[in-house]
């Protein structure tokens, strides 16, 4: 029976550590957090009619503060569900149809304020006493309590699982997040198996402690890891949002990784798990050998629907032994000239009324090959005259 005093003595320290967290928030306001004001405040009321229930009158008092405890208790796990979509995506209307997830919480609710009607919740409990305290404890579980025990247990679950593969592969700050984050979202749920479950002789409810200490885990982690304003969604974002075409090698020359203006950019031929060589013809692997490997600009070649072009590119070494390739400009169909048509293309642009016997003159060649250079250089430029050659040669000049 002596939880029931720590139980009265730990309750007014879990109120305060759960306002301050609020006020943390409040502080640091965005809307990822509003599933997480949402936990907090069930946690604060559930402590208050817990309290409530403890110190009732008489066994009526006790039944009905233990009934609208309830509510707050069943909604929980769907905003921690919630929570850990918003702290991972930053969208909180990604789930369009989230009433959706209150259906069994608000079923679960009715049905334990009609419980004496049905028993689908509690089948047998009594009301224990000690000293100037009451509190119900239930001796078996009802057929419905089981589905709610099932659908809480999988969106802690699933919310922690989303929580665990978005954090913990980022930057050690978001490790940490992702630490504070699961103490303060699991805890209650660990306590909740051992006390349903009958787990190490365990039956008394320490609610109070251990939303204590999740609120106190929660603090830590928007106080001293920024959690409210720095997390991976806004990488997630800027990755797959920016305009820039973006593509992630490892140190294997492997892609691993390409955001969405890439895809487009540069089609089928793209993909993850293919090798970067296969896209850039003469990649120079050379480069990533060399100890003092920074950041390079370069031109690269590549085809696409038997166009082959050529494109500006930056590759900077990551921390990770790989590198990232960014397009800094979009170029046409690069065209491949031979040395002879490199040749009459400049004496045009240079000196634009030369004939063709003029060009042979310069060149020493015959007149019908400058002809036959220039029907080639109309067509791999499309070009119709030799007027749109000389335009040609001043635009790649320019």
């Amino acid at each position: 029976m002596d939880g029931w005093w720590v139980y009265i003595w730990i309750s007014p320290m879990a109120l305060f550590l759960i306002v301050i967290t609020l006020l943390q928030i409040k502080k640091h306001m965005d809307t990822h957090l509003f599933s997480l004001n949402g936990l907090l405040y069930c946690s604060f009321f559930i402590i208050i009619f817990r309290l409530l229930e403890l110190i009732s009158l008489n066994d009526q008092m006790v039944t009905i503060f233990s009934k609208i405890t309830y509510p707050f208790i069943s909604v929980c796990p769907v905003f921690w569900f919630l929570f850990s979509i918003e702290i991972t995506t930053g969208r909180y209307s990604l789930i369009r149809h989230k009433w959706l997830l209150y259906i069994i919480p608000f079923l679960t609710s009715f049905l334990f304020f009609t419980n004496d009607l049905h028993n689908l919740i509690w089948k047998r409990y009594e009301i224990v006493s000690f000293l100037i305290f009451k509190q119900i404890r239930v001796l078996s579980y009802g057929f419905y309590f089981w589905i709610h025990v099932f659908y809480s247990y999988m969106l802690y679950s699933l919310g922690s699982i989303i929580i665990i593969t978005s954090f913990i592969l980022h930057h050690q700050i978001f490790r940490l997040q992702a630490l504070w984050v699961l103490l303060g979202g699991l805890l209650p749920l660990i306590f909740n198996v051992l006390y349903v479950f009958r787990i190490g002789g365990l039956t008394f409810d320490f609610s109070p402690l251990v939303l204590a200490l999740s609120s106190l885990f929660f603090y830590i982690g928007i106080k001293n890891t920024s959690l409210a304003f720095i997390h991976p969604f806004s990488r997630i974002l800027v990755y797959s949002e920016i305009t820039d075409q973006l593509i992630i090698v490892n140190k294997n020359n492997i892609i691993v990784d390409i955001n969405l203006s890439a895809k487009d950019y540069f089609g089928s031929i793209l993909r993850v798990g293919k090798n970067v060589q296969e896209v850039f013809e003469k990649f120079p692997f050379w480069i990533f050998q060399k100890d003092d490997f920074s950041s390079r600009i370069m031109k690269l070649e590549w085809s696409r629907n038997s166009d082959s072009l050529e494109t500006k590119i930056r590759i900077s070494p990551l921390r990770s032994n790989g590198y990232s390739i960014m397009v800094l400009e979009e170029k046409g169909p690069s065209v491949v000239f031979t040395r002879r048509e490199k040749e009459i293309l400049e004496l045009l642009g240079k000196q634009k009324n030369l004939t063709n016997k003029e060009i042979a003159r310069h060149l020493n060649v015959d007149e019908s090959t400058v002809k036959t250079h220039i029907h080639n250089l109309l067509k791999k430029t499309n070009s119709a005259k030799r007027s749109d050659l000389v335009n040609y040669f001043d635009e790649e000049e320019g």
